[in-house]
């Protein structure tokens, strides 16, 4: 019955309770969803998780530089809720600083553009297309460390969609705790 109430519309997923592949193993009108144009219809009607494979499809960082782990919870239009577990193995924690490593507060804006450039992508339907991102502008507030051990909850929302441009509303979160506040601003190209 629960799994029922779960596919009946409003088409909407829980994070953490049942996720789309279960949904596609478990019900045959969604066995299709492990097809590419099958996973967007599921966007389009409600929560999507991306694994660090369907994440390299959208953009183009690779390590060490990509700086999303994870996108737990994907509502195009709504919200972006990405994951990035902090590591000492990263290469800037050598020198940022060696005797208490913190990091680097511009790599923290990058998760937020990364995981910005993902919502993006989903909410304009840019699905198939080869793009390039911009950043425009950037304010942001630094409100506390994040170290090795920590993983950063970032959380992406609308400030206003353009056909080839954004504004976001980003903010990374340590536990319950804001750790960096940003408006990112950016611009797409197709190539």
């Amino acid at each position: 019955r629960l799994f029922a109430c779960l596919i009946a519309p409003p088409f909407r997923l829980l994070s953490g309770l049942v996720s789309p592949s279960f949904q596609a193993e478990r019900h045959p009108a969604l066995g299709a969803a492990k097809t590419q144009g099958a996973k967007h219809e599921l966007i389009k009607r409600g929560h999507m998780e991306l694994d660090i494979q369907e994440i390299q499809k959208v953009i183009p960082h690779r390590f060490p530089f990509l700086m999303i782990d994870r996108v737990i919870e994907l509502i195009p239009n709504e919200k972006l809720v990405a994951i990035k577990n902090v590591s000492v193995n990263e290469a800037h924690f050598q020198g940022h600083f060696p005797a208490e490593k913190v990091m680097p507060g511009v790599l923290m804006v990058e998760a937020m553009a990364q995981a910005g450039c993902i919502y993006f992508y989903y909410s304009k339907g840019m699905q198939g297309k080869n793009l390039i991102y911009y950043l425009a502008k950037t304010t942001a507030k630094f409100h506390k460390v994040v170290v090795p051990g920590d993983q950063l909850r970032i959380e992406v929302k609308t400030m206003k969609l353009l056909a080839k441009a954004g504004f976001l509303d980003c903010k990374c979160f340590v536990g319950d705790d804001l750790v960096v506040e940003a408006e990112i601003g950016f611009g797409i190209k197709e190539v």
